[in-house]
C-alpha cells in the first residue's frame, strides 16, 4: 500500500499554555490536513466521487508518546491499514525529523457512505498496465491483532450506546428511584455481557489498547 507523508513545523500558534510543545488537540487539526492530503495525493478522493460515495469520520484514537517542541520540523506518515465494505482504516504516525521518533499513532476508521469499498479500493489498487483484478485483491493488508482489538472496542462502545438508549425514559416520563435502579442494574448487566461477547478481558481490557499517555513526558513504549 502507499505510503504518504506531510511535511510540518511546529509554530506558535501551535503550542499550548506552556509555551513549549505543540498542543495536543493540534495534533488532531493537523492530521485533518494529512487525510485530505492523502486522499487527494492517492486519488481516492476521485475514486470516491465517481462512485458517488461521500466521507464521514467514524472513529479516531490518539496515542501521545512525547510532545513535538516548538519550532521542530515533523512528518505525518498516512498508510491504509485495512478496509472492510464500509469503511477504510489508516494509520497516521507523527515522526520528529531530527530522529524518526514516533511522536504521536493515530487510528482512524473512515466510513464510505453509499459505496462499496471493497470494489473501490480493487479499482484502487489495479495495475495500470493490464488491470489485473486478482493483484488488487493480493495487495489487501491483513487485519493486525491491535487493529482488530480497536475495532472490537468501537463496536462495543456502539453497542452500549445503543442498549442504554434503548433503555432511557422517554420525554415527560417520571424517573422513580426504583426505576433509576432497574435502569442502571440492566445498563451495567449489558455492559457485562457485551464486553464478555466482545473482549476476552484476560487477554487484553479494552483500554489496555487506547490508553493514552501524558504526552508532557517522554514515554519510549
Amino acid at each position: 500500500m502507499r505510503v504518504i507523508f506531510l511535511t510540518r513545523i511546529c509554530l506558535t500558534t501551535d503550542i499550548d499554555t506552556l509555551l513549549t510543545h505543540m498542543n495536543n488537540a493540534r495534533f488532531l487539526r493537523e492530521l485533518d490536513f494529512a487525510k485530505i492530503d492523502f486522499f487527494e495525493r492517492s486519488d481516492l478522493f476521485r475514486l470516491i466521487r465517481k462512485h458517488k460515495g461521500s466521507i464521514c469520520l467514524g472513529a479516531t484514537t490518539v496515542r501521545y508518546r512525547r510532545y513535538i517542541k516548538l519550532f521542530s520540523l515533523y512528518k505525518i506518515i498516512s498508510k491504509i491499514i485495512y478496509w472492510d465494505s464500509q469503511s477504510i482504516y489508516m494509520e497516521h504516525r507523527f515522526v520528529t525529523s531530527c530522529d524518526d521518533f514516533v511522536n504521536a499513532i493515530v487510528f482512524c476508521r473512515t466510513r464510505i457512505a453509499n459505496c462499496d469499498v471493497e470494489a473501490l479500493m480493487s479499482e484502487a489498487l489495479l495495475v495500470p498496465e493490464n488491470g489485473d483484478l486478482e493483484h488488487a485483491k493480493r495487495e489487501k493488508p491483513p487485519l493486525t491483532p491491535v487493529l482488530k482489538k480497536w475495532i472490537e472496542h468501537n463496536e462495543l462502545s456502539s453497542a452500549l450506546l445503543r442498549s442504554a438508549s434503548k433503555m432511557e425514559p422517554q420525554s415527560g416520563e417520571a424517573v422513580t428511584d426504583v426505576g433509576a435502579g432497574k435502569y442502571a442494574k440492566e445498563v451495567n448487566g449489558n455492559a457485562k455481557k457485551l464486553s464478555k461477547e466482545i473482549i476476552d478481558q484476560t487477554v487484553m481490557r479494552p483500554f489496555d489498547v487506547i490508553g493514552c499517555s501524558n504526552p508532557t513526558f517522554s514515554d519510549p513504549n
